[in-house]
């Protein structure tokens, strides 16, 4: 149970620091063993800083182990199977866009940033997440088009 503690508290910190200081802690914690290997694959891509393919390409991303495999988010595989359904919808003009249990946002800024939402309103308990949420939207230069619940 500690140890597990110990670990979140760590990634908390990490993403506390500068990017240009995070990237170098995380490729000295993978090379240790500090993560059990999360961000080993993220440091041998050269720890992209956007999604490489699928319908959020391109979205400005800092991945975190907090909604998910964020592995297949930052490589554009996450649900691929919704893939489809989603370049669908974004052919429909929506007015706002609400997503209960956010967490880190991906799908929230992604779809966003595709369907180019004005207003979207967002609430996760977690409040680790929501600062997630907030610093990737701010990157994508969306954090004035979200209200965080």
């Amino acid at each position: 149970m500690k140890l597990k503690k110990i670990k979140r508290i760590g990634r908390k910190a990490l993403f506390a620091l500068p990017p240009r200081w995070s990237i170098r802690t995380a490729k000295i914690g993978a090379t240790l063993g500090w993560w059990g290997g999360v961000w080993e694959p993220y440091c041998r891509l050269g720890c992209p800083q956007k999604v490489l393919s699928g319908p959020f390409e391109g979205m400005i991303w800092e991945p975190a182990a907090v909604g998910g495999a964020w592995f297949p988010k930052i490589i554009g595989s996450y649900e691929k199977e919704l893939h489809p359904t989603i370049l669908g919808l974004a052919r429909t003009s929506f007015d706002m866009l609400a997503n209960i249990g956010s967490s880190d946002g991906y799908w929230a800024i992604g779809l966003a940033r595709l369907f180019g939402l004005e207003k979207c309103c967002v609430y996760d308990p977690d409040s680790f997440a929501l600062n997630l949420l907030r610093k990737n939207a701010k990157k994508n230069r969306l954090n004035t088009r979200f209200q965080f619940n």
